[in-house]
């Protein structure tokens, strides 16, 4: 009896067209006629099951990816198919058991590899190894335990990933997709195990061995492919939506009323009017001070367009003015009244100036030193010594750190903004600048409008 329908015709061709079953099925069959009932049950026993690991195999691959497209933009197409239940896929992608090794901080920015990517490797090896090598002949059934060892790992690690997100009720559609794929893996690959099989000794021995490792350096070049690509790719779609929830939190704070006194450092708006303010407590001696003060004029300043107005106060990292911390910049207090007297002498630009100079000085400030620096800033060196020895100056600088210990500052640079602390991974970020820029800007442009 011949093939009784078409489908089954179509389908019967595509199986033989893959990975040369044809010839191989002419093989086994012993060049009888294959478009028969018979040989097609025949076929099925030898290669069914390896076209339904590959299409089982290629499905998973399809849905890890949209999961990978979800996790680097929770914004995006894929992230429509995530569902909402228990969180949908941002929480399951925030988890700790979401990167590997399992309970690492899914936030970190240091090395981790998430799930995803080894979920990827783990459907596109399978889908690899399966369409490459298939399953094997019983003289060389040990090749199965490639599939098979891969595959156990898996089922375990996606029945203990089941369990957390049923008693965490974490409901991430594309994490429950993967998981029944590979349990139905599993399920294939232990049944696929080569047996026994008539005329076993005229069957030939398959896959060729130098076919396999082949396959097994495919596989792990894709899993370094994989992990050398998605991993920086990932984070850094990772960073710019923690960089947008910092952002939303900052302007969710109170603000806090900021003294700013008639002596204070202030470098004012272009504007005189509509202006942000931005006052920073910074330690002459600190480098990531220096780092944010450049920040600020080549960035920060920009973008507000001169509306903002600026004010430095000192919180100098030295317990000789300052016993809220550590001794770690020991001559902090010296630099403080240093570019204070600068200030005196010659206004803001004389500040900017000296400050700049003072930030790589390591020593102390000695008579001799401050007159090199007096040289450098363009300064009168006589009366520079005289403003650093003034003890107004001190008493100033005594009253910034008690205000900064009074708003429980810990280090430098601090920065506030319109009242609203910054918070420390915000202050270089330039989507955090632009938004308040703008967003200021808007607010001004609706005030004066009202």
């Amino acid at each position: 009896m011949y093939l009784r329908s078409s489908w089954e015709w179509i389908v019967c061709r595509s199986v033989l067209r893959c990975s040369d079953v044809y010839l191989r099925a002419k093989q086994i069959l012993g060049g009888k006629q294959i478009f028969r009932i018979d040989s097609m049950k025949q076929i099925m026993a030898v290669f069914g099951r390896r076209a339904v690991l590959v299409l089982i195999s290629g499905i998973g691959c399809v849905v890890v990816w949209m999961a990978l497209q979800a996790h680097a933009d929770s914004q995006g197409f894929a992230a429509m198919f995530c569902g909402r239940l228990g969180g949908g896929c941002d929480r399951a992608f925030n988890h700790s058991w979401s990167v590997f090794p399992p309970g690492s901080d899914p936030k970190a920015m240091e090395f981790s590899l998430p799930m995803t990517v080894v979920g990827m490797w783990h459907f596109g090896f399978l889908f690899i190894w399966f369409v490459v090598v298939g399953i094997p002949s019983v003289s060389r059934r040990w090749w199965h335990l490639v599939p098979l060892v891969e595959i156990s790992l898996a089922a375990v690690a996606a029945a203990m990933f089941v369990v957390v997100m049923i008693t965490q009720q974490i409901g991430c559609l594309y994490c429950i997709a993967s998981h029944l794929l590979t349990f139905l893996l599993a399920i294939g690959i232990y049944r696929a195990w080569p047996g026994k099989q008539k005329n076993a000794q005229s069957v030939k021995a398959r896959p060729r061995n130098r076919l396999a490792v082949i396959t097994l350096c495919i596989g792990f070049v894709l899993a370094i492919g994989l992990s050398r690509w998605a991993n920086p790719h990932l984070n850094q779609s990772k960073y710019q939506r923690q960089i947008s929830q910092f952002i939303l939190e900052h302007f969710e704070q109170s603000p806090i009323e900021l003294k700013i006194g008639d002596g204070d450092a202030i470098q004012p708006s272009n504007d005189g009017q509509n202006t942000d303010t931005l006052v920073l407590f910074f330690d002459v001696q600190c480098q990531p001070c220096k780092q944010f003060m450049n920040i600020l004029e080549e960035t920060i300043q920009p973008l507000f367009g001169g509306r903002l107005t600026v004010v430095y106060k000192h919180f100098p990292l030295a317990s000789q003015c300052n016993p809220s911390v550590p001794d770690m910049h020991p001559y902090a207090c010296e630099a403080a009244k240093l570019v204070e007297a600068a200030r005196r002498q010659g206004g803001m630009d004389a500040f900017l100036k000296m400050a700049d100079l003072a930030f790589d000085h390591r020593l102390a400030f000695s008579p001799t030193a401050n007159r090199a620096f007096a040289y450098k800033a363009g300064l009168d060196a006589d009366q520079l010594e005289r403003d650093f020895n003034d003890a107004e100056l001190a008493d100033m600088i005594q009253s910034h750190v008690q205000q900064g210990m009074k708003l429980g500052l810990d280090g430098t640079p601090c920065v506030f903004l319109n009242g609203l602390r910054v918070d420390k991974k915000l202050i270089g970020a330039e989507e955090f600048w632009t938004a308040a820029a703008d967003g200021n800007q808007e607010n001004s442009t609706d005030e004066m409008s009202f």
